[in-house]
């Protein structure tokens, strides 16, 4: 049998080219030629089958981690989120706090200048 490798079908065309190719180059192919052919293209057939059922299982695996991994990310940024608004809330409560320390130091050197005041005043009274 004669094998033409003249088709405008790229498809047809590599296919012919592909049983030259494994008959040694020969355009000519017996029964056998074109027998081992098609057992090797069935033999890649079920290897390529396999690989990508194998690949498929990886993906199914991999998607599942994804899925994984991007709930944890929403969960770490809802913590972050949680954590930015405690440390702005915190941050409000420390200058409250440093005000309230700076009125109480204010009233604190009042008091103790009244008190040097009413010391100086009592031993004024003792003086006299």
């Amino acid at each position: 049998m004669t094998i033409l490798t003249t088709s405008d079908r790229p498809a047809i065309k590599s296919f012919c080219e592909f049983i030259v190719e494994q008959n040694n180059g020969r355009a000519e192919a017996d029964e056998q030629a074109l027998y081992d052919v098609a057992y090797l293209l069935f033999y890649e057939r079920g290897a390529i089958k396999h690989e990508n059922e194998r690949v498929l299982k990886g993906n199914t695996v991999l998607n599942k981690r994804l899925a994984e991994l991007e709930k944890q990310n929403a969960e770490l940024k809802d913590g972050i989120a949680y954590f930015y608004d405690e440390l702005a809330k915190s941050a409000v409560k420390i200058q409250s706090l440093l005000a309230d320390k700076m009125i109480l130091k204010n009233k604190l050197s009042e008091l103790e200048q009244e008190l040097i005041k009413l010391k100086s005043k009592q031993s004024q009274r003792r003086d006299a």
